[in-house]
């Protein structure tokens, strides 16, 4: 599988001081990007447009989902133009290592997996308790719905082109982080195999709020 094979998706917003090295080291790695900015008054999208192989589209500040599903539309062309079949979903703020790319598009490849999950409790982490016990609740919760997965909240995924489309079709109702739930389940879903690969965490600059919570559990009632 060339390195080409896949396109990364990142969402910013306030990213100054860390997008420019880590988009370098993603075109380093031979990887075009694809990066939504939500409008960052601290010129993320300017330091962005300077790297080589990474397309910026600049968006409203409406919010997480709607910046990655706009990602995601256009990633989804991009792959079909290119012929790339992976699309990798994964942070800015160096929580996700791009180095780890490589063995979870390997691991995809080994399993014939629709959907790799960058794992953070196959690993050992040290979040406040009270982030390690909402997103393994979230995780439990997912797994009465037969979901298989050990990290149903993590931002860190390799999909496989054709299932990241059968999932972005089905309607959602996210405009939080709760869209990674309501991706997994349509994945899930529409049959995909999901296999999760153990990353390392590192909790950087956090934009957690309790509103996500109830976001997540309104979410995940309307589950169908």
């Amino acid at each position: 599988m060339p390195q080409n094979d896949a396109v990364v998706v990142i969402c910013t917003y306030n990213e100054a001081d860390n997008i420019g090295g880590i988009l370098a080291e993603l075109s380093a790695l031979n990887y075009s990007t694809i990066l939504v900015d939500s409008n960052s008054p601290d010129g993320t999208a300017d330091i962005a447009a300077d790297v080589e192989r990474v397309e910026v589209l600049r968006s409203p500040n409406y919010g997480i989902a709607h910046a990655y599903y706009w990602a995601f539309e256009r990633a989804l062309w991009y792959g079909v133009e290119n012929g790339i079949n992976y699309i990798v979903q994964m942070d800015a703020g160096w929580s996700h290592d791009p180095i780890l790319i490589r063995p979870m598009l390997n691991l995809a490849k080994e399993c014939n997996a629709d959907l790799i999950i960058g794992s953070r409790f196959l690993h050992p982490h040290g979040w406040p308790s009270y982030r390690t016990s909402i997103s393994l609740m979230a995780a439990w919760l997912m797994r009465r719905r037969g979901v298989p997965v050990r990290d149903a909240t993590s931002g860190f995924r390799v999909w496989r082109r054709k299932t990241l489309h059968e999932a972005f079709m089905r309607p959602h109702r996210a405009r939080g982080f709760a869209f990674q739930l309501e991706l997994l389940w349509s994945a899930h879903r529409a049959g995909a195999v999901i296999a999760e690969y153990p990353i390392p965490y590192r909790l950087t600059n956090s934009s957690f709020r309790w509103g996500m919570v109830a976001e997540s559990l309104q979410i995940y009632g309307g589950l169908r």
